[in-house]
């Protein structure tokens, strides 16, 4: 008798347990990321490096409420088919928020600058962060499309705009440290615009999921 292959992302246990381990490996890198920048942030000072380490507490929390999505979705089979679909409408409202923030502290920085002191180690630990986060988005879409978790995939997206911000954010402190051109605000609005723009998809899918359940 053939035995038909294991899916084990098929099984629910397998499946929440994928999801729950990717979400807590969010949660710890996210939080050791947001320390990190929020202290140099603080310490330059830079709007941009600030908002870059409140952005990754923001997803930190979206992970938070992605475990709390799928312990709801275990305990409570009738709700379970809604459980994620909102995980993901929260996690992209919160994206919004942290966007239309960003937008606007930049902005208040361009009318009111601010003296900034980079040290080449700003550098380094910017572009160290912009590699770990291109590696935690790949790993985060990929088990989110293998679960067919939306909640997951959103996670995975706001990773992928780290990686653009800490880019951009990165450009902007090398062309102060070098050139001493301060681009920071600059850095902060383009950086926003982004994210507002890829939370509308992440948003249209997540009511898509729910309307479509």
């Amino acid at each position: 008798m053939k035995r038909s292959p294991k899916r084990p992302e098929n099984s629910d246990e397998m499946r929440r347990s994928i999801i729950l381990r990717t979400a807590v490996l969010s949660i710890i890198s996210n939080i050791i990321l947001a320390s990190i920048k929020i202290s140099i942030g603080i310490i330059i000072p830079s709007v941009a490096i600030l908002s870059e380490g409140i952005n990754n507490l923001a997803d930190s929390l979206s992970s938070v409420i992605t475990i709390l999505g799928i312990k709801l979705s275990g305990q409570n089979r009738r709700f379970s088919a809604y459980a994620e679909g909102i995980c993901g409408l929260i996690i992209s409202i919160l994206i919004m928020y942290t966007g239309i923030q960003f937008f606007r502290k930049s902005v208040l920085l361009i009318f009111y600058p601010q003296e900034m002191h980079i040290a080449p180690y700003v550098i380094i630990i910017m572009g160290a962060s912009a590699v770990f986060k291109v590696f935690l988005s790949k790993l985060t879409i990929k088990r989110g499309k293998m679960t067919r978790s939306t909640s997951l995939i959103a996670i995975g997206i706001e990773c992928r705009n780290d990686f653009i911000i800490s880019a951009i954010t990165l450009l902007s402190c090398a062309l102060f440290l070098i050139f001493h051109i301060s681009a920071d605000a600059y850095a902060g609005i383009i950086s926003s615009v982004f994210i507002l723009k890829s939370d509308i998809g992440v948003l249209k899918d997540s009511i898509k999921d729910l309307t479509n359940r």
